[in-house]
């Protein structure tokens, strides 16, 4: 089911807080990685408060992956990827030339987007984009979402008596990260 919307300044909307999570979710990863490699150079140092640091990464890595769980969530009716996929899918008419012109509209860049008459390519929209953020279609999207049900959103009671780990159970390294930051935003600049 498409988000209900009246017109293009609502979808620029759901757009700017797709894609404001998006830039969110990179810039927390981006912090992470490097306070993780400046280990290598300062790790006497570092060393002196672990503890500042362990918490300030993990704290960098939380909330990249629950901005990732935000933007992957698969509730079609979220603000969300899903969600805004589908209803790009189900509001064609807003997809004008036209109405693209309105959205614009305000912004620095508007005259050279507007000459560039960019337009949504449908195949990619229904054939690839859509695949990237179903969770039954990319293996990432679906480990994601069982960290999301198993640990953010609350913590399984049965793998805490089991000591099943969420790590082992719902592997997601930093390159898997990567590449849903990077589908993430190459979906929501592409809209």
């Amino acid at each position: 089911m498409a988000i209900q919307i009246k017109d293009a300044s609502e979808l620029g909307r759901l757009l700017t807080a797709v894609s404001q999570e998006l830039a969110n979710a990179t810039i927390f990863f981006r912090m992470f990685i490097d306070i993780n490699d400046a280990q290598r150079e300062f790790q006497e140092e570092m060393g002196e408060s672990y503890t500042f640091w362990f918490q300030t990464m993990q704290a960098h890595l939380d909330a990249t992956l629950l901005r990732l769980c935000k933007i992957y969530d698969q509730k079609k009716h979220h603000a969300g990827l899903p969600g805004l996929l589908d209803t790009i899918k189900s509001n064609r008419h807003l997809f004008t030339a036209e109405e693209f012109a309105k959205r614009m509209e305000g912004s620095q860049a508007a005259e050279t987007l507007i000459a560039e008459k960019r337009s949504l390519d449908w195949t990619i929209l229904t054939e690839v984009d859509i695949k990237k953020v179903d969770a039954n279609k990319n293996p990432r999207v679906k480990i994601l979402i069982g960290i999301r049900n198993h640990f953010y959103s609350h913590r399984n009671a049965e793998d805490v008596i089991r000591n099943r780990s969420v790590r082992d159970l719902y592997p997601l390294d930093h390159d898997d990260v990567e590449t849903l930051l990077r589908d993430g935003l190459e979906i929501a600049v592409s809209d």
